[in-house]
């Protein structure tokens, strides 16, 4: 007997199918998450460099000492 891959292959993606305007719904979520995302840690890196670069300097003596 032989397998109808096809006919499987069908069945198993009728579970999982979505409808193209749920596809993009869901495209569309995760990359609002993503720039979310992306804004806040731009923000924290951002913020962490402006405190380095806006340190007072240090010179070799006050830094030795």
């Amino acid at each position: 007997m032989e397998t109808d891959y096809d006919a499987l292959y069908q069945q198993m993606w009728k579970v999982q199918q979505t409808t193209r305007a749920q596809y993009w719904k869901q495209t569309a979520a995760a990359r609002t998450r993503l720039a979310i995302a992306t804004f806040i840690f731009g923000c924290l890196v951002g913020f962490i460099f402006a405190l380095i670069i806006g340190a007072a300097p240090v010179t070799f003596d006050q830094a030795v000492m």
